[in-house]
């Protein structure tokens, strides 16, 4: 990591925070555009959250807390788009042509067929999926799932 990081984190979150409470994104003009709030129809409902937050106009940020935990990944960019490939289950094992999962091979993100089938749900919508199903072959690798040849 980049010596700088910590300190670079800290005056980002903070500056997100900053934009997340005034409603304005200076860098990014998130919630600018109807395009932006259309993928954000349903804000999420957490009990004792208010939403918007107090004095924002912009339901497509939020705060970030103080507290954690916090996860973290380094993502690199690449291109986007996946329109087929290997099929996987709800652990994230890669099927063969019996729909059976091949033992000790796991598949997320762009490499596979698209777990929303057919669905895109705009800019940025494929991470989710990605992280989820990465974390799900993690999760189901680490327990020891037996072993088929």
């Amino acid at each position: 990591m980049d010596p700088g990081f910590e300190d670079n984190l800290k005056h980002t979150v903070s500056r997100f925070n900053e934009f997340a409470r005034t409603g304005q994104d200076k860098d990014f003009g998130r919630g600018d555009y109807n395009y932006d709030r259309e993928w954000t129809t349903f804000p999420p409902t957490v009990p004792g959250v208010e939403w918007p937050p107090a004095g924002s106009l912009n339901y497509t940020m939020y705060p970030l807390s103080d507290q954690g935990p916090y996860y973290a990944i380094i993502l690199g960019a690449g291109t986007l788009d996946t329109n087929g490939g290997p099929v996987i289950n709800k652990y994230a094992q890669v099927l063969n042509v019996y729909d059976q999962p091949i033992a000790g091979l796991y598949g997320a993100g762009n490499c596979v067929a698209s777990p929303v089938a057919r669905a895109y749900w705009g800019g940025g919508s494929t991470l989710g999926p990605a992280m989820t199903f990465g974390y799900l072959a993690g999760l189901h690798a680490s327990m020891g799932a037996e072993k088929e040849v």
